[in-house]
């Protein structure tokens, strides 16, 4: 068991053969007790286990019980006899009633004073205690109330002192930091080649796209630049902006495997559903501050995207700025479809058609003007549309281009990068907001 993986269902959907149900129950048993817990409560753990490892399990147990002072409470159905002789109390249920409770030493009394039957033989005794409790029919009352009196007879003559320390409930700092701390674990370094994948994924196509749009920055430092030079290099703008907004799609799986440990843990009330975006938005913020560098280091060198009324370190400080918040807005539209839509399938779907209906509205494919005035006023709920005006700026703003980059295509509105930076950053705060 020590060299085989747990198995189960990734967090990117990816099921692993592993320990079977048995295999399992014993390692969950193994890691409650290694906590040295004062209470223990099992529900038939040795459901599903053969005759040898539930004698076993029960064994840990009775050991844990002398060695760790510890109280098991164990709810078995059809107990053999070395299960049924390990337990201290017994306590029996029938049709919603108490049918024995009492230490198991009293089980003979019970037989001669109540059951007033001769006790089985000894391998017997448990599966005829079962048989009683089901068939046998109790005197009942005026009320309908069945006489159970003889019962409560028996009262408990020994008692262990335990001493149980009462934890307060963590604030909300430590509450978010566990979150936090979790996410990162699960999500980020138990599954480091989903991890992996992911960056080479973005090196890859930021590799390939800079290879198509080799250069095609360059005319950026002409004095006459042609219509279909300008179109390029706006065009590697566009693709680049759909790079950094499609990639995180491949986030859904991950994100909607936890949606049920979410929707579980928000039911319960364990903590506040801002905690868990808070701190999705800051894991996700992390990985892209390793990933954007390279990748906006990739594009301006390969495409020549430097705005030449700049310094080099600015302009790729601006284009740094602008992947860093087209990668948050791509993941906080993709978690927020993950956490509303009831499958993969469709929070895919409904996630992609927000985004291919922004960039329709973007004005990157048909300018503002040449829009039906009915239909125009989509631009200002797309967030590609600032994504690609805040790019457009880095690249054209203060240059011989600015007028038919940026003004004639209707890309001032907002009229600055930090304006245009902060919808994007309100956009994706609103979206995990109302994840």
């Amino acid at each position: 068991i020590w060299d085989r993986p747990i198995g189960g269902t990734q967090a990117s959907g990816i099921v692993i053969r592993g320990l079977s149900g048995g295999e399992r129950k014993r390692l969950a048993l193994a890691c409650a007790l290694a906590m040295k817990p004062q209470i223990l409560f099992l529900d038939e753990i040795t459901s599903g286990l053969d005759s040898e490892n539930a004698i076993l399990v029960t064994r840990v147990l009775k050991k844990a019980c002398l060695e760790l002072n510890t109280t098991v409470v164990l709810i078995v159905h059809q107990p053999g006899i070395e299960v049924f002789e390990s337990f201290d109390r017994i306590i029996m249920l029938s049709k919603g009633r108490c049918f024995y409770n009492n230490p198991l030493s009293k089980v003979p009394e019970f037989y001669e004073k109540h059951l007033q039957k001769e006790l089985p033989e000894r391998h017997l005794i448990a599966s005829d205690l079962i048989y009683e409790a089901t068939n046998r029919k109790f005197d009942a009352d005026e009320d309908g109330n069945m006489d159970i009196k003889f019962i409560e007879e028996f009262e408990v003559t020994e008692t262990i002192p335990m001493k149980i320390t009462h934890r307060r409930p963590g604030n909300a700092f430590a509450k978010f930091r566990v979150i936090l701390i979790r996410n990162l674990t699960n999500h980020y370094l138990r599954n480091l080649t989903n991890l992996a994948s992911r960056s080479m994924i973005y090196l890859f196509t930021s590799a390939i796209t800079g290879l198509i749009f080799w250069d095609a920055g360059s005319v950026l430092t002409s004095n006459n630049v042609a219509s279909d030079e300008l179109l390029s290099v706006i065009g590697a703008a566009v693709f680049m902006e759909q790079n950094a907004f499609l990639l995180p799609f491949a986030q859904v799986s991950t994100f909607f495997y936890d949606k049920k440990v979410f929707a579980s843990e928000k039911a319960l009330g364990l903590y506040s559903p801002w905690m868990y975006a808070l701190a999705q938005f800051i894991l996700e913020s992390w990985v892209l501050s390793l990933t954007t560098p390279v990748q906006a280091g990739i594009y301006t060198s390969m495409i020549s995207l430097w705005n030449p009324a700049l310094s080099r370190s600015i302009s790729f400080l601006q284009t740094l700025s602008f992947f860093l918040a087209s990668g948050l807005m791509g993941n906080g539209i993709v978690l927020f479809f993950s956490m509303i839509c009831f499958s993969s399938d469709l929070a895919f779907l409904c996630s992609s058609s927000y985004v291919v209906c922004s960039f329709a509205a973007s004005g990157a494919y048909v300018t503002f003007d040449n829009m039906q005035p009915w239909i125009r006023w989509l631009q200002w709920i797309s967030p590609m549309k600032y994504a690609l005006q805040m790019f457009t700026m880095c690249i054209f703003s203060g240059s011989d281009l600015e007028e038919a980059a940026i003004d004639q295509r209707g890309f001032d509105t907002p009229g600055t990068i930090s304006a245009n930076l902060g919808v994007l950053l309100a956009m994706c705060c609103f979206f995990s907001c109302m994840t």
